[in-house]
């Protein structure tokens, strides 16, 4: 993929065009936004246990829920239409006592020690569900939550060729960010989370990884 590509990729997710409104306070793909300012407010308050507390596990479970929603985890053939958002509170708790420092991994650090915690997270995700999950679940849950792997659903898997999650494609992601880190870091340090109150960007800034997913998504979309 070239430089040119990715700038074009990021463009048209920002901007959107045709029905997709782009990255919009109104559109589908700020649902990882508030999913994401949401969780990482936990983790920047100190307090990621207290997502999970009796007085906060129904809004965590409502903004996962939705986002998944949003980015088609609930269609017809999906196990999850048939559960409420109530069904999530085994995942939040997940969330809530996963390792610290997997809020802070990003593609830029996708060494041995870290792909081994990403990895090992993914599986206790797994145990979360009374079914067998696809990868593109549990990468998507990780990607709304902390933002440190993109999630890997067919349109990403197409435009990037990787097809599974595991050792092997996340080292071919820091391959891909190494290779391109100077436009990835670029956008990384100019894109900002919508907030949902104002619509207006927050200090929060798009991960690496969510720069990535950017660009296997729409380069996916166009090759489907």
């Amino acid at each position: 993929m070239t430089r040119r590509e990715i700038n074009r990729c990021i463009r048209l997710f920002v901007k959107g065009g045709d029905s997709d409104l782009g990255r919009h306070r109104l559109g589908r793909y700020a649902s990882f936004d508030y999913c994401f300012n949401f969780f990482r407010g936990y983790y920047t308050a100190g307090q990621t246990t207290e997502m999970a507390s009796g007085e906060n596990i129904e809004a965590s479970c409502l903004h996962l829920g939705f986002y998944l929603a949003s980015w088609g985890m609930l269609r017809p053939s999906s196990h999850l239409l048939q559960r409420s958002a109530k069904y999530y509170e085994t995942v939040i708790r997940k969330i809530a006592e996963a390792d610290v420092r997997l809020w802070s991994i990003d593609a830029n650090a996708y060494g041995e020690e870290n792909i081994r915690l990403l990895l090992g997270f993914s599986e206790q995700l797994r145990t979360a569900f009374d079914f067998a999950i696809t990868d593109t679940l549990v990468t998507k849950i990780m990607l709304g939550a902390f933002g440190n792997v993109p999630a890997f659903d067919q349109r990403f898997c197409t435009g990037m060729k990787m097809y599974t999650f595991g050792r092997q494609s996340l080292h071919r992601l820091a391959e891909f960010y190494d290779e391109h880190h100077a436009v990835i870091d670029r956008y990384h340090q100019r894109l900002h989370t919508l907030d949902f109150a104002t619509g207006r960007n927050t200090h929060l800034l798009y991960t690496r990884a969510k720069i990535i997913d950017m660009i296997g998504f729409i380069k996916g979309g166009e090759s489907a």
